[in-house]
């Protein structure tokens, strides 16, 4: 049958060494030549290779024969973002041991040796990982607020001490004894005796109140998935004492001090994410330290002060809309100390410790506020080939049908009719009778240049010279979310231009769910115009109407919904109408398939 087939369309049909005819019942009726050769060797494991412009050769179907035939190709890729080792790593999964990949950091470049079809997926692979990091602004506030209070009151002696010493003529021994002789004991009396008092009265009245407010308003801009850091303060020396042995074989060493700096002050470390919903997620670190008072750490003859730290340290990941302000607060120290000086038992007494006591308070309050302000700059810019599928054949041979030309080329396109020049009018004459013409026969077909290996191709072809209009695509297609969780479905719009509003109305169960918020996506506001919106949301239907003075165009979300669970059970979420409205007038847009939604308890 493939003899035949070939005979009928001109084309010399060669068999491969290992191949077994059989007979095959199959109808044929409305094919062209292509459709029926691929519906063959299709269906009895059978492919063919290209040999030159009228002869191809029928190959049983298995790895080896694959190797043998299949053309290896080779195509560099050079990237513009995306990191040189990760799209490396996603291309040897995607595919597999049989396609040779090599990396060339310096020039940011990925070499591929494969088949037309490894090629053309791994085309696809590097064009969807490709994509310029999104950049993020944040506006930071760091505000640092210190109060001191001291107070000083009370009456206070140079001394709470009083001493006797007891000095007649004698001897003085050590211990605090005297020698005097027995008879001088009967002449004794005051004179002999020395009284040591206080000397010295000090009246204190004083008080302090200081306030120290340190306000810090830097603005970072941070790629995403690059940390960014802050560091405001200052760097205190550390000493650091290492001892070494003076002589080989002794014990005596020698200490050498050497100084590390340390910063105390304010770090602080940002990592921004740009999500698929156009939020914003910031992995945060900061420390906040001070000095603190010295320690001696040394010993006998080589004392050490050393300083103290006080550190906070706050982690965390935050996940915030474009422009909203966070703040991270509660970062409050407070210290408070007391001391008394008096003579023993006036502090019991009700009127006299007030008086006659020195009193010393001192509390020292320090409070730290942060706020955190994100602006999209620029997020990942997604076309209509990113959301659509990609035919790559089974699980054992990739195959891209639209990577091979059909089998006797492109049809040439029919000449355009001339136009013709207005001029006079000329005199009619008269029109000759035309004489019937024999019918023209279908110009010869052109194969493909020889070495191509053919595979069955059933993607329809797009006219050359269409241009395809805008569309729009709901995500996520299923949703999961539990009772009075929320979730956000997203409208997305594909190759719009001077889009400058959209209506939309959606519909869903009242029962399963509500709508919490309709918002504007990155779509409509990230070049930071502004966005009238106008919401109308329903039990069971939400309708809203955004617009624009201004076009914006290109593909992205242009609308956010949210939804909150009321109950357990399953239903959807259907876009009943959408439209744009551009420059040129409102445009009808269909969004097929509706997005399942499943709650859960």
């Amino acid at each position: 049958m493939l003899e035949t087939l070939g005979k009928l369309a001109g084309v010399n049909v060669l068999f491969d060494f290992d191949y077994r005819d059989k007979r095959v019942d199959v109808d044929l009726s409305g094919l062209s030549f292509q459709e029926a050769l691929d519906r063959l060797t299709f269906t009895n494991r059978l492919f063919y290779k290209v040999l030159d412009q009228n002869t191809l050769i029928i190959v049983p179907e298995s790895p080896a024969k694959r190797r043998t035939y299949d053309e290896v190709l080779l195509q560099t890729f050079y990237l513009q973002n995306a990191d040189v080792k990760d799209v490396e790593t996603v291309l040897k999964q995607m595919l597999g041991t049989s396609a040779k990949v090599a990396s060339n950091a310096t020039l940011g470049s990925i070499t591929v040796i494969g088949t037309v079809d490894q090629l053309a997926l791994a085309d696809r692979v590097v064009g969807a990982n490709d994509k310029a990091r999104g950049e993020v602004i944040v506006d930071v506030e760091i505000l640092e607020i210190n109060r001191n209070k001291a107070k000083q009151y009370g009456i206070e002696l140079s001394n709470y001490t009083v001493s006797d010493t007891f000095s007649p003529a004698g001897n003085d021994v050590s211990g605090g004894l005297t020698s005097v002789r027995a008879h001088l004991l009967s002449s004794l009396n005051l004179a002999d005796f020395i009284v040591q008092i206080p000397s010295t009265l000090l009246a204190r009245f004083f008080q302090s109140d200081s306030s120290v407010r340190i306000l810090a308003a830097p603005r970072l801009r941070a790629a995403e998935g690059k940390p960014t850091k802050l560091s405001i303060g200052t760097e205190v020396p550390v000493p650091v004492t290492t001892f070494t042995a003076t002589q080989p074989g002794v014990t005596t060493f020698a200490p050498a001090t050497s100084f590390n700096y340390r910063n105390v002050g304010v770090n602080l470390q940002i990592t921004p994410r740009v999500n698929a919903s156009g939020e914003i997620t910031l992995e945060l670190s900061a420390e906040f330290s001070q000095v603190g008072d010295n320690r001696n750490v040394g010993t006998g003859q080589n004392p050490i002060n050393v300083p103290t730290f006080l550190s906070r340290k706050i982690e965390g990941v935050l996940r915030v809309h474009d422009g909203e302000t966070n703040l991270i607060g509660g970062l409050v120290q407070s210290r408070e100390a007391e001391a008394f000086k008096g003579i023993l038992g006036l502090p019991s007494i009700p009127i006299l410790n007030r008086i006659l006591p020195s009193a010393d308070k001192q509390r020292d309050d320090t409070e730290i506020l942060i706020s955190l302000t994100p602006h999209l700059v620029r997020a990942p810019r997604l076309v209509e080939e990113d959301l659509s599928s990609l035919y790559v054949g089974s699980a054992e041979q990739v195959r891209v049908p639209s990577a091979r030309p059909p089998l006797f080329g492109q049809p040439e396109e029919p000449p355009l009719a001339p136009v013709p020049i207005p001029g006079p009018t000329p005199v009619p004459t008269p029109t000759p009778t035309p004489s019937p013409s024999p019918e023209a026969g279908a110009p010869p077909a052109r194969p493909v240049p020889p070495g191509t290996v053919m595979e069955p191709s059933g993607a329809p072809s797009v006219p050359a010279g269409e241009r395809r209009g805008g569309s729009a695509a709901v995500s996520p297609a299923e949703a999961s979310l539990r009772v009075g969780e929320t979730s956000n479905i997203s409208v997305v719009l594909l190759n719009v231009q001077d889009l400058v509003g959209m209506e939309m109305v959606l519909s869903y169960d009242p029962a399963l769910l509500e709508t919490a918020d309709v918002a504007a996506g990155p779509l409509l506001t990230l070049d930071g115009a502004a966005v009238g919106v106008e919401r109308n949301l329903e039990p069971g239907r939400a309708r809203a109407k955004f617009s624009r003075a201004t076009g914006a165009s290109g593909s992205g979300m242009v609308a956010t919904v949210t939804f909150r669970a009321l109950r357990q059970g399953a239903g959807a979420v259907t876009v009943d109408s959408l439209s744009i409205v551009t420059v040129t007038g409102a445009q009808p847009l269909g969004v097929a398939a509706p997005v399942r939604v499943v709650v859960s308890p």
